[in-house]
């Protein structure tokens, strides 16, 4: 009987350990998910051009990104000073085999948010499931500029904003710190002569202008008549009661829709993993606290046993 109860703790002490390092490995992985940023630059940082040398590039560059799958960006800058004039697609999103596609670049003039600027916007995405995509650093794009006159404009990049940014093949986000440039441009020679095919610039679309409101009017017949009993009751109770009538049809339930995922913003990125957080430290604990007491009763059962 002995013998069997020191065996017995003994796999309790075993079964302690094994959920101790699984709870430390969750712990690891929990602080570890969606911890992953990356840096995406216009590269040179900055740069000096002269009207005489013609058109000029510059290359935009993701550092430290791993299983990159899409991307897609905004670049600004001053129409006065700078032409876009082409873009094309970097090796780095191709570089481990999948295969990739890039519709045409967008030119905005003016800027989204920016009327003292023009921009462009351009993306690329991978297909399929395999190979894996790449990590690392590598080029994503080369932009051609033309020189218009002398002066100095901001090659500004925006990422993760308005639908466009970066993702792993299953659309998941990835972070990225964009990190901006600009061109200084000197002499005094003539503009470049445009190339054929340079995109036309798409006008940004501005708010619509507000709708007119409307003040209702009582018709004649509604208003009560002499000594005629006015029967009235809260506006807000009445919708109320309307709401409880649609709830109880099921459609357009608020009710109902407040757990659509379309119905409002969903888990924030650090709420999405608290849960492997929770489960290490469950198990961490329980593996802590099963070691020493299987320990102790091993030992006990050996003590009874001389």
């Amino acid at each position: 009987m002995i013998d069997r109860n020191v065996r017995f703790f003994g796999v309790l002490s075993l079964v302690g350990a094994v959920l101790l390092i699984a709870g430390i490995a969750a712990l690891s992985g929990g602080r570890g998910a969606g911890a992953q940023t990356a840096v995406l630059k216009v590269v040179p940082a900055s740069q000096t051009v002269n009207l005489d040398d013609g058109n000029f590039t510059v290359d935009i560059t993701v550092e430290d990104v791993s299983n990159l799958a899409s991307f897609e960006f905004i670049l600004s800058y001053d129409p006065s000073i700078l032409r876009f004039v082409k873009v094309e697609q970097g090796s780095f999103l191709g570089s481990s085999g999948r295969e990739v596609q890039c519709p045409s670049p967008i030119r905005y003039s003016p800027a989204p948010g920016d009327s003292n600027l023009d921009a462009v916007r351009f993306g690329c995405g991978s297909i399929n499931l395999q190979p894996p995509a790449p990590n690392g650093s590598g080029t994503l794009a080369t932009l051609t500029f033309a020189p218009r006159t002398g002066g100095t404009s901001p090659l500004e990049i925006v990422v993760g904003t308005q639908g466009y940014g970066f993702s792993d093949p299953l659309s998941e986000n990835i972070d990225v710190i964009p990190q901006s440039s600009s061109v200084k441009v000197e002499g005094t020679g003539p503009e470049p002569t445009p190339e054929p095919g340079e995109p036309t610039p798409i006008p940004t679309q501005s708010p619509p202008p507000p709708k007119p409101s409307i003040t209702p009017e009582a018709d004649p017949w509604l208003a009560p008549g002499p000594g005629e009993t006015v029967m009235t009751q809260p506006v807000d109770r009445i919708v109320a009661g309307m709401s409880d009538t649609r709830g109880s049809s099921g459609s357009g339930s608020a009710s109902q829709n407040a757990g659509s995922p379309r119905a409002g913003e969903g888990p924030s990125e650090e709420g999405g993993t608290w849960w492997i957080g929770l489960l290490g430290g469950l198990l961490a604990f329980s593996g802590a606290t099963l070691i020493p007491v299987a320990t102790y009763m091993r030992g006990a059962g050996s003590r009874r046993r001389i």
